[in-house]
């Protein structure tokens, strides 16, 4: 296979990140005479979905690794929604919107934020307040000094283990 060969396939499956695996492969002729030929093993095209028919250009061609760029998507995957973008497709930032929600939370990976914000009050103490996705968190087994507000030296035990 050589570089700017255009290729056609069936999106299987979606790694992270955001890499549609496509099998059932076809080097399209540019030629309408010659007939389209049938490749062995599978491409990485990014920006595709499962289910999805596609078409793209080959940019990356090794001995067992095969990449390609998105041309156009030719058939939506069978259980596809109406996206509700007027600019689907055009930008190419929101092929989620093809997807039921719940179809989107089964492919992305779980994430999830956890932060820790310490600042030192008007008396010298060390505070720290825990967010988990942007909401503020309580622990277990510790009394705030105000709010959400631990004492550092509380909360530093429990972070190394040590707690009593």
């Amino acid at each position: 296979m050589r570089k700017r060969q255009i290729i056609e396939g069936t999106v299987i499956r979606r790694d992270f990140p955001n890499k549609g695996i496509v099998s059932d492969l076809i080097k399209v002729s540019a030629d309408d005479a010659v007939e389209n030929e049938k490749m062995e093993g599978n491409c990485v095209i990014k920006n595709t979905l499962p289910g999805q028919r596609v078409r793209g250009i080959v940019t990356k061609s090794g001995k067992n690794r095969l990449e390609a760029r998105l041309l156009e998507v030719l058939e939506e995957a069978p259980d596809a929604i109406e996206s509700p973008c007027p600019h689907f497709g055009i930008c190419g930032s929101c092929h989620y919107l093809s997807m039921t929600y719940e179809q989107e939370l089964a492919l992305k990976p779980m994430a999830a934020i956890f932060q820790m914000i310490l600042y030192r009050n008007a008396q010298g103490e060390v505070l720290v307040k825990f967010l988990w996705n942007e909401r503020e968190m309580r622990v277990r087994g510790v009394t705030p000094v105000s709010g959400p507000y631990y004492k550092w030296s509380d909360i530093r035990p429990r972070m190394e283990g040590n707690a009593t």
